[in-house]
């Protein structure tokens, strides 16, 4: 039983290196800064759960369940609801304005 704790420790240790390791690369490599301790411990909560997503994602891709490949983007610290948001802002509509006589 004993065994089972320490192997469970360290397999918890290996998991929150890995994920600080990736968070510090995240930020570095998109130039990630937060306004607060607090704001940046939420980011990586959220930058876990989509770790998390993508790892589960990529095992069925593994499997062959799944067609696409998924990986970390500039967007991994957004809640889903965020990336619509800011995804939403940038569309861009069709004009229906006529520019000249139609003849």
């Amino acid at each position: 039983m004993k065994f089972l704790i320490v192997f469970a420790t360290v397999i918890l240790a290996i998991s929150a290196t890995t994920d600080n390791e990736l968070w510090l690369k995240f930020k570095k490599t998109h130039g990630r800064e937060y306004k607060s301790f607090r704001e940046e411990q939420y980011r990586f909560s959220v930058f876990k759960h989509n770790m998390k997503v993508i790892n589960q994602h990529n095992e069925k891709y593994d499997k062959g369940e799944s067609t696409y490949y998924m990986g970390v983007t500039k967007f991994a610290d957004m809640t889903p609801e965020e990336f619509r948001s800011r995804l939403n802002s940038s569309v861009i509509t069709k004009s229906t304005d006529q520019v000249g006589e139609v003849y």
